[in-house]
């Protein structure tokens, strides 16, 4: 019984510093989630609305101006096409 002892206490100390280390992980993580979920919950719902509807509004003032994106594009590849040519 006394040769067996001193392994079983090493083994009983071992275990007990693992799950002392996992639970205080657990604590933290636990706090950590909380901390989330509170900022969350602090927005305000008429807050998230007025966001919503401003970003619409400039969603919807934005225009597209495509034929003067194709110009650009025409424009970049016609001098791209004579640098080539002269470097040549």
């Amino acid at each position: 019984f006394l040769h067996e002892e001193p392994e079983c206490l090493d083994y009983t100390i071992k275990k007990c510093k693992r799950l002392t280390t996992m639970l205080y992980q657990l604590k933290q993580l636990a706090c950590n989630q909380q901390n989330k979920s509170l900022r969350k919950f602090s927005l305000n719902i008429n807050e998230k609305l007025v966001d919503r509807k401003r970003l619409l509004e400039e969603i919807q003032s934005i225009t597209l101006n495509s034929e003067g994106r194709i110009k650009a594009i025409e424009k970049a590849e016609k001098i791209r096409e004579r640098r080539l040519h002269y470097e040549n």
